[in-house]
């Protein structure tokens, strides 16, 4: 905890006081700052090109630095300025440019050699993880176990990522749910159609997954645990290319998956498209619940075990579309995407039974039918306009439809009768519009200004019904009804970035949203207004201690909004006295967030504090006098998370390479809000993973991955997860195909988590398993085609392709 005079209000101000001390103070000392860009022929950025500067007199060396994944380069110059830029790349005409007395920037094209291309072939790896300023980036050509995953089973794989798919939710060790983007776009959709998206998406789609733990002023300030940026892979090549791949696999039931990618680029005009296919069943997934109480004396257990059997999920997904180059300073894009998605299962059983004084006292049979649809659609205007050589434009304007659909029905067990007991009905359908406006500034050589505006307009109408034909299920016509969502966000940024010298960096920025969400429900009692009128401050400094050590100090502070679904009628019954709800009273969470780290190239060792009002959390608790149990979303008053991590590669030998992330957490909970006495608790908890890659030889390689996590809280429910390990082997084939062989879920445990609510001071302890765990194998063949070859192309030295990639 932070010492009393340190109060978080405090502490922003002295942080925003310092930041605007650095930014504001002439940067006299400062070295002059050579900068500038690296593209190929057709106008690419050419990442990690060697670029040096030699003396013109004897061309010895003086400095020198590579370029990053743009293609951009920063390099210090002192003394006399008279001398030559030196490029080089593998496949690339060596380049020299004089330095010219008064120019910074240089923006250079590299020709390809003579070299026939195609008698040598150069094959290039990533490493798994890349740990940069603001992000770890995970490759995922880079392992073959991950080799026809899902983009959700991906996520399972990541440092610190936590998918609770019960709960549809996403997080990241225990300190909330994140905020989800795929190719520089927010998902602002409800939590079960992102699942659901994710597990329609194939892992041969995606190139790799960013986890953004402090996001830049630039983003939306929703996510207190960060962001996840899922960028999926895209066609540079002239003429038609793509690639498409089939999955087949087996684990309780039978997997399959197809995908295709399609992209035209010819000129001014790129066209581009995808299309997958995802099944999955399963046999059985469990979803147990207990409780134990005192009541009047005398001591109560209960237990609902409930099967989901026959379960079987499937999900059809396609995008199109294209970019316009209008002009040398205009480029103008669409895109459309559209998915659906069905899970359902029917005859699962649910059976209960009741102890009371260590006597039975009863007992249930129900059988369970459920389907769940859902079907989205996406489309996006996007324009993008270079104002000058050093200012640019860009426009968004997106609009999102999702129809949300769910029945399901209770009946008796046919030895019982077989009588239908309950039915449940909810549609909600979904409307989105976002409108964006970005300006980017290049001020001078060391600082940009990035200041935009945006606005988000969600309207949800849900209507909901439970007819119950048993007097014992108690309550149904309480969720029956309709919500109208109205949620309107206003936000303006600015954010301002700085060199003072070539070793250190700052950053400044600032984010104010009006937030106003109102629920009208046909209940008067559930009507609810929220208005919130908040600044986001974003703090960096970057400094280089020497060619291998960086440290990096952070704050920022965010809000983390209530999902649609946990305000406004959600329910669902397991049997008559088990029953799980929404709440249209929850409140938004903010949490403040310092983090330092220190980086030795690819080792960074982090501290991390969290500080969050108003956690979300479920409240699984028992009305004693009903004997009913209830699961409904709530506020924690106050939570903190100190956080300590380490990753770091470790070479075993020539062939065996490894990559380890380790995080340590201590968290505290308070609480006194909703509860009948304080609740106050704390926990010291750890984890492990690891990812081993062997590279064989012979374009043959195979990797192991695993995880260990200690347990941890989530909310006010101890959660333990039990470790698991994947292995996958990978034949690369010189026509660029792939075939691989994943054997996922070795330990059958990735899905089984145990979790627990105690609290002895009014003798009530909640506790359940959930168990979708399945060992699986699963084949991939990855097939490209059409022109492989970079055509050349005219080189443009404009922002029109940094523009393109946001699409």
């Amino acid at each position: 905890m932070l010492p009393q005079f340190l109060t978080i209000k405090n502490y922003q101000l002295a942080l925003l006081y310092l930041s605007f001390t650095f930014i504001g103070h002439s940067a006299i000392t400062a070295q002059q700052l050579l900068t500038g860009s690296i593209i190929t022929p057709n106008g690419q950025p050419l990442p990690y090109a060697n670029v040096v500067v030699l003396r013109a007199v004897d061309s010895t060396f003086v400095s020198g630095t590579t370029t990053n994944e743009t293609g951009s380069f920063k390099l210090p110059l002192s003394g006399d300025p008279n001398g030559l830029l030196k490029v080089t790349s593998l496949g690339y005409q060596d380049l020299f440019q004089p330095i010219e007395p008064g120019r910074s920037h240089y923006d250079l094209a590299l020709e390809l050699t003579a070299l026939d291309l195609n008698a040598v072939t150069v094959t290039g790896t990533k490493t798994l993880y890349e740990l940069k300023s603001d992000r770890m980036v995970l490759n995922i050509s880079a392992a073959p176990a991950l080799s026809g995953n899902t983009a959700l089973q991906l996520l399972q794989r990541a440092p610190g990522v936590i998918v609770n798919r019960p709960a549809n939710s996403i997080g990241m060790s225990g300190k909330g749910d994140v905020l989800i983007m795929i190719n520089d776009k927010i998902q602002r959709v409800p939590q079960a159609v992102l699942l659901a998206r994710l597990e329609g998406m194939l892992a041969e789609n995606v190139d790799r997954i960013e986890l953004i733990h402090q996001p830049g002023a630039r983003y939306d300030t929703g996510g207190a645990a960060g962001i996840i940026h899922i960028v999926l892979k895209k066609q540079e090549d002239e003429g038609v290319n793509g690639s498409a791949s089939l999955t087949a696999g087996y684990g309780q039931r039978e997997k399959a998956g197809v995908s295709l990618n399609l992209n035209a680029r010819r000129a001014k005009v790129n066209v581009y498209g995808d299309y997958s296919y995802t099944y999955n069943a399963n046999e059985n997934n469990i979803v147990d619940h207990y409780r134990d109480y005192a009541y009047e004396g005398s001591d109560y257990y209960y237990e609902n075990l409930v099967t989901f059997r026959h379960r079987q999920r499937a999900q059809h997904a396609a995008n199109l579309g294209w970019d316009v180059n209008l002009s040398e300073r205009t480029i103008v894009g669409f895109l459309f995407s559209y998915a659906h998605s069905y899970d359902r299962w029917n005859r699962g059983p649910s059976i209960s039974r009741s102890i009371i004084d260590q006597l039975p006292a009863g007992s249930n049979r129900f059988l369970i039918d459920s389907d769940n649809r859902i079907t989205s659609a996406f489309g996006n205007f996007n324009l993008g306009q270079q104002l000058s050589d050093k200012s640019r434009l860009n426009f968004d304007l997106d609009y999102a439809r999702i129809d949300f659909r769910s029945t399901g029905g209770i009946q008796e067990y046919p030895e019982v009768g077989g009588e239908q007991v309950l039915l449940t009905d909810r549609k909600t359908p979904v409307d989105i519009w976002t409108v964006q406006l970005d300006h980017i500034t290049t001020l001078n050589a060391t600082t940009r200004l990035e200041i935009g505006v945006k606005g988000t307009f969600s309207d949800v109408v849900t209507q909901a019904a439970a007819q119950s034909f048993d007097e014992a299920w108690r309550g149904a016509e309480l969720f029956s009804g309709t919500d109208l969502v109205d949620e309107r966000i206003l936000a303006g940024y600015a954010s301002l970035a700085k060199d003072f010298t070539p070793q250190f960096r700052a950053e400044l920025g600032l984010r104010y949203e009006r937030f106003r969400y109102q629920l009208d429900s046909d209940e008067d009692a559930r009507d609810r207004e929220q208005r919130f009128n908040n600044p986001f401050p974003v703090v960096r400094f970057h400094y280089e201690l020497d060619s291998l050590y960086t440290l990096q100090l952070a704050f920022n502070r965010t809000i983390t909004r209530p999902t649609f679904t946990n305000l406004a009628a959600y329910f669902l019954f397991f049997d008559p006295t088990t029953t799980f709800q929404s709440n249209p009273q929850l409140m938004p969470v903010f949490t403040n967030t310092l983090r330092l780290s220190l980086q030795r190239r690819s080792v960074v060792l982090s501290l991390a504090y969290y500080r969050a009002r108003n956690t979300f959390y479920n409240f699984d608790t028992v009305l004693k006098e009903e004997h009913l149990q209830t699961s409904t979303p709530s506020n924690l008053d106050r939570s903190s998370i100190l956080e300590a991590g380490l990753n770091f590669p470790w070479t075993l030998t020539p062939w065996w390479e490894t990559n380890w992330s380790l995080t340590g957490t201590y968290t505290t909970l308070e609480d006194q809000s909703d509860r009948l006495a304080p609740f106050a608790v704390d926990q010291l908890s750890y984890a492990l993973q690891f990812t081993s890659t062997f590279p064989w030889g012979g374009n043959w390689s195979a990797s192991l991955d695993g995880r260990y996590m200690s347990p941890f809280f989530y909310g006010d429910q101890k959660f333990t997860l039990r470790p698991f390990f994947n292995f996958g082997i990978r034949k690369r084939f010189s026509s660029g195909a792939t075939l691989s062989l994943a054997v996922q879920d070795i330990t059958n445990s990735a899905d089984r988590n145990a979790w627990e609510y105690h609290q002895p001071e009014i003798s009530i302890r909640t506790f359940g398993l959930t168990d979708w765990s399945e060992r699986q194998v699963r084949l991939t063949y990855t097939m490209p085609f059409g022109n492989q070859s970079l055509a050349k192309k005219r080189a443009r030295n404009t922002g029109a392709e940094e523009v393109k990639s946001r699409l």
